[in-house]
């Protein structure tokens, strides 16, 4: 072989090498991004819930929960994103200190027409 074949064998070498890192940085990139997105659930290994999720697990209103979070009467953050989260071991913290128990405002109504009904089906019953 003389210097010439040796140049471009380098240089094709060279080339392979740059492909080959080119791809693997193209990788890296991408898994880097796929834990990013995993890791957006959970921020330093708690789970995050989002209003869809609290509302829906809570019983109460869109609108109810803006409120709470505006008064402060709920733990809740806006991070960078600007996405209101709840990190689901304060939400637990939050329910268990209020004693507040999903869906005990729909319990409170079907009881309140059930009084109501009894009352009413009552002959002994008179209002006033």
């Amino acid at each position: 072989m003389n210097a010439i074949q040796i140049e471009d064998q380098l240089k094709e070498l060279e080339k392979r090498i740059g492909k080959l890192e080119s791809s693997h940085r193209s990788s890296t990139e991408e898994l880097d991004k796929r834990v990013a997105a995993l890791e957006g659930q959970r921020v330093f290994g708690e789970e995050r819930l989002y209003v869809e999720d609290v509302i829906r697990e809570l019983g109460i209103k869109r609108s109810t929960l803006y409120r709470m979070c505006q008064l402060g009467k709920i733990p809740c953050h806006r991070p960078s994103d600007g996405r209101l989260t709840f990190f689901a071991s304060e939400l637990k913290e939050w329910i268990h200190q209020n004693n507040y128990h999903p869906r005990a405002k729909e319990e409170a109504i079907r009881k309140a027409k059930e009084w109501k009904n009894r009352k009413s089906s009552n002959p002994y019953y008179h209002k006033k």
